[in-house]
């Protein structure tokens, strides 16, 4: 600063020196002029570079403060997930009573067909002869069976009516008499079940009888069956021998259980 305020003055005596007494003056309050408002400007760039120092400073000091001042941040605690909203168990609504009663059912049921009546195309016929322990006298008894060959279920209820055969393939006098001390009920039989009834006859010839030749009519090997409720027959091989009584044959309703396999009855 010295060497340039030095120049300055040695330049104002030259241009003093050429310029004369009354320039110079001037001259020297012009220079003085922009000596002072070169100082003013440099003093102002040294205060604005000063106030920038000192707020930069502040900002700083502020920073630290803040920074200082502020609580101090946990740990990021680990994440836990929010608890799972259970749904309560669904409750199956319970329907109210009907006020019509098992009407109500009933109209929602499934009804089975009833099975139809046992044809004779259907069934195969058995004859087997057989004597109860004890039982002794003139009379003779066997089984008769008709078994479903179909593969349908069928009903049979009811006697059954029976026709005698000779060897020679004639029929032979024969009169059904149906017991009257046993109820009849409705056999249901599924394919491959058999129905069963009783067939008694006599074998020795009632006073009328006794000189007829062959005796009682003759041997009988075969006899023709109509189911209940039929009017088509079945042949079925028996060995009957002599049916006296003039071709009586008492018969019972069918049933489910084979007679022979129960007791004696107490009158035929």
């Amino acid at each position: 600063m010295p060497d340039q305020f030095t120049t300055m003055l040695t330049d104002i005596a030259k241009a003093a020196e050429e310029a004369g007494p009354m320039r110079a003056s001037s001259l020297i309050r012009r220079r003085g002029d922009q000596r002072r408002a070169r100082q003013r400007a440099a003093v102002g760039v040294v205060a604005a570079v000063a106030v920038g120092a000192i707020a930069a400073t502040g900002f700083t000091l502020g920073l630290h403060r803040t920074a200082t001042n502020l609580p101090a941040i946990p740990p990021n605690p680990t994440a836990t997930a929010p608890p799972t909203a259970t749904a309560a168990p669904s409750e199956t609504p319970t329907p109210a009573p009907s006020s019509t009663g098992s009407s109500q059912a009933n109209a929602g049921s499934v009804t089975s067909p009833v099975p139809g009546r046992c044809h004779a195309s259907n069934l195969r016929g058995s004859f087997h002869p057989f004597e109860w322990p004890g039982q002794a006298g003139a009379q003779a008894e066997a089984d008769l069976g008709l078994t479903n060959i179909s593969d349908q279920t069928c009903v049979i209820f009811g006697f059954p009516g029976v026709q005698l055969v000779g060897p020679d393939g004639k029929s032979r006098a024969t009169n059904v008499v149906r017991t009257t001390n046993r109820p009849s009920r409705s056999v249901t039989l599924t394919p491959g079940a058999t129905a069963w009834t009783l067939v008694v006859w006599t074998f020795t010839p009632s006073a009328d009888e006794a000189n007829t030749n062959p005796l009682c009519g003759g041997h009988v090997n075969e006899i023709k069956v109509i189911p209940p409720d039929e009017t088509s027959q079945l042949t079925v091989k028996a060995d009957v021998g002599t049916v006296c009584s003039h071709g009586d044959l008492t018969v019972w309703p069918f049933q489910v259980n084979r007679p022979s396999d129960g007791p004696p009855p107490s009158g035929s």
